[in-house]
């Protein structure tokens, strides 16, 4: 699928999943193997790139038992997740992430009160479907829910009037 979207975009930033592999092969091959030399596709965990003027930080994976791939304990997952936030990126992205303002907009209640002490950002996370993707934070993050979606954001930058 990342190699898809890089022949169809300028380029491609994402998050992995708990499920996520890079292969067809029993021997999942890692995303740099996968992904080759491309310098337009973008896997983050735990770390940040800037695109076209754009900050996007990434945290891959859920909160879980990190003897299991892509999984962290709860309270590894909220100091990645403010590690990055403290740099104020304009975009974090989450497989697993926060709770939102409904009971059904289900998370993990740790990483939202972490989240709100954070400065203010668009969080787009996925894993759990919540029907009303959208949610809002004390601080005025936004999250957004993207299970089951396809989203395409565009800059407004340099648009007229």
């Amino acid at each position: 699928i990342w190699l898809e979207l890089g022949k169809r975009s300028r380029w491609v930033v994402g998050v992995a999943g708990n499920h996520d592999r890079f292969s067809d092969s029993d021997l999942a091959q890692t995303p740099l193997e996968a992904f080759g030399d491309r310098d337009d596709l973008h896997l983050l965990d735990g770390d940040m790139v800037a695109v076209d003027g754009i900050v996007v930080a990434g945290l891959s994976g859920i909160v879980g038992n990190p003897k299991r791939p892509l999984r962290r304990r709860e309270a590894a997952f909220v100091e990645a997740m403010e590690t990055l936030g403290r740099h104020s990126p304009e975009i974090l992205l989450m497989h697993d992430g926060p709770c939102g303002n409904h009971d059904e907009q289900i998370g993990v209640d740790a990483v939202r009160r972490a989240l709100e002490q954070l400065p203010p950002t668009l969080l787009i996370r996925g894993h759990a479907h919540w029907e009303d993707p959208l949610a809002a934070c004390a601080n005025g993050t936004q999250v957004l829910n993207v299970d089951s979606r396809v989203v395409v954001l565009q800059s407004a930058r340099g648009a007229s009037g």
